[in-house]
């Protein structure tokens, strides 16, 4: 195989492997995201329970 060819392939790979990573940080942020929703909303019946006495 020809360096060209090579260089090509592995620059593809690169770019591959970038665009999954960017997709696992914006999956893990959505998840950081929700994480933080359901925190308030425990935070929320929590602190109305404990007014309820």
């Amino acid at each position: 195989m020809p360096l060209a060819s090579r260089v090509d392939a592995l620059a593809k790979s690169k770019r591959d492997v970038e665009d999954r990573l960017a997709r696992i940080f914006d999956n893990f942020n959505a998840l950081d995201a929700l994480r933080k929703d359901i925190g308030g909303i425990f935070s929320t019946i929590r602190n109305s329970l404990n007014r309820i006495g």
